[in-house]
C-alpha cells in the first residue's frame, strides 16, 4: 500500500471512496501520468526548447516535427513536399483556408493533404494544410494530431506520451 502512496503520488487524507476510484483506473491503465523524476536537468528546462521529434512520412525518418498543442492545425509546406516523388503524393484539395503566420500577418494555404504519419508504435492519417515557404519545422502537429494520437504533450518533461492497443508509450523530445 505505501509503494502505491509512494508512485502515484497521493496524498495521505484521500477518501476511501477517490481512493478506489483511482485504483480503479490505474487498473485498467487508464491514466497518462508525468511523474518528478521524468523531468530533464534545469539547464534544459530554462532554456524552454520546442517540442521537436521524429516521425515517419513516406517511408522516411522526418526530423524536425514540432507539436504544438496551441495550434488548431496541422501544417507542412510546399518545401517539404516539393523534395517527394509527386506519384507518391496523394491528391490534394484546394482551399481558400488563411492562418496568421508566426509574425502575425494572414497566409493563404496553398493547398489541403491526408499523408500517413507514424509516430512511436501508431499510425494515423493526418490532416495537413500546407503552406508556402521553407520554415525551421517540417510539420507542426497541431491539437487535431495530439487528439487522434490520443496524447499528451509535456514540455516540462521533454515528452509526448500516448495511448496504443491498451498501452500507454512515450516518446522523447529531439535535442
Amino acid at each position: 500500500m505505501n509503494q502505491i502512496f509512494k508512485n502515484n503520488q497521493i496524498d495521505r487524507n484521500i477518501s476511501i471512496t477517490t481512493f478506489a476510484e483511482k485504483v480503479e483506473i490505474w487498473s485498467k491503465g487508464e491514466v497518462i501520468t508525468f511523474y518528478p523524476s521524468e523531468k530533464p536537468s534545469k539547464d534544459v528546462t530554462k532554456l524552454h526548447p520546442p517540442l521537436f521529434v521524429e516521425v515517419e512520412a513516406f517511408g522516411s525518418i522526418v526530423k524536425r516535427s514540432l507539436i504544438d498543442g496551441g495550434e488548431a492545425l496541422n501544417i507542412t509546406t510546399t518545401h517539404l513536399l516539393s523534395q517527394f516523388d509527386p506519384n507518391l503524393l496523394p491528391p490534394r484539395e484546394e482551399t481558400t483556408i488563411r492562418v496568421k503566420a508566426f509574425d502575425g500577418t494572414p497566409k493563404k494555404c496553398v493547398r489541403i493533404i491526408t499523408l500517413l504519419i507514424k509516430f512511436g508504435k501508431k499510425m494515423l492519417n493526418t490532416l495537413f494544410y500546407i503552406m508556402n515557404g521553407k520554415p525551421s519545422f517540417i510539420f507542426i502537429l497541431g491539437r487535431p494530431w495530439i487528439d487522434d494520437m490520443e496524447g499528451v504533450a509535456s514540455t516540462l518533461h521533454r515528452c509526448f506520451k500516448f495511448y496504443f492497443e491498451g498501452n500507454v508509450y512515450k516518446v522523447e523530445a529531439d535535442e
